[in-house]
């Protein structure tokens, strides 16, 4: 999958934004590649207006890269209440941006995400590295 959309590309679901939305039981097994922040192996982004996004049983196998906010699973969420239970990633992740890339195995940066059961054992290269699981901004 390869894109330039402005925000969102994921392996399986691109955008998200319905409320309770719940995604288990999927396989990416291509490469993610986008010009765009937002991407993940399984879904890219989660918009802010949705809430209790549910990822289960899913695993990303595919190669994730793009300039910003990259990840095995879920690239980027504004959502609150996300659950990811029981995914794996096993691709590379690649944030390609020189001066602000942010990248992680499993999800992005949220206070409320709960990740339990989950784990990275893909490759991750970014300017700026965070933990395998989840990332935080070190400005906030």
């Amino acid at each position: 999958i390869s894109n330039e959309a402005t925000n969102g590309i994921g392996g399986i679901v691109g955008y998200v934004e319905n409320n309770n939305a719940t995604i288990t039981g999927c396989v990416n097994m291509g490469p993610v590649i986008s010009t765009e922040t937002g991407v993940g192996g399984i879904v890219g982004y989660s918009d802010e207006d949705s809430s209790n996004l549910t990822i289960s049983k899913c695993i990303n196998v595919g190669e994730v890269s793009g300039p910003n906010i990259v990840s095995g699973i879920l690239g980027q969420s504004s959502t609150t209440s996300v659950t990811i239970s029981n995914c794996m990633n096993l691709g590379k992740i690649s944030a390609t941006d020189s001066s602000n890339a942010y990248a992680s195995g499993i999800t992005t940066p949220y206070e409320t995400h709960i990740v339990s059961n989950s784990i990275n054992v893909g490759e991750i290269a970014a300017k700026i590295l965070f933990a395998t699981l989840e990332f935080r901004n070190p400005k906030s």
